[in-house]
């Protein structure tokens, strides 16, 4: 989802309908027909609602708290909207009702994984 959002923009979309993409399990099934293997189910809260779902969707709401308050700038002019009720929606929801406070946590978060992918340096050589 977070990847077909960069690819939408770089050819050109500013308005991008995300369907299907809840983020978490609606309902009892993990699948519309089944899951051939175990699924990793944990369950989170995440702004005051429950939401059962998996470590990679979890991964994927918190780049998306990156990529919704930069895209969603001016300077960006993207509109990113999720329809249905899951996590993803939920939590474009609440980032939307405060895109100041959004843009600051993006800003912090994106500046943790900027440390996090910087070279290690070992000293001076001598």
């Amino acid at each position: 989802v977070t990847r077909g959002i960069y690819l939408a923009y770089a050819l050109g979309y500013r308005e991008i309908h995300l369907h299907g993409c809840d983020s978490c399990y609606m309902g009892g099934d993990t699948h519309v027909a089944g899951s051939l293997v175990p699924e990793k189910d944990i369950t989170v809260y995440h702004g005051g609602r429950w939401f059962r779902t998996t470590p990679e969707w979890v991964a994927q709401i918190e780049e998306m708290k990156i990529i919704y308050p930069f895209m969603s700038t001016p300077a960006m002019g993207a509109r990113i909207i999720a329809h249905g009720e899951g996590m993803m929606q939920h939590s474009i929801s609440i980032m939307k009702s405060d895109p100041e406070g959004a843009l600051g946590v993006a800003r912090k978060s994106f500046a943790a994984l900027q440390q996090q992918t910087q070279p290690q340096t070992l000293g001076a050589l001598q």
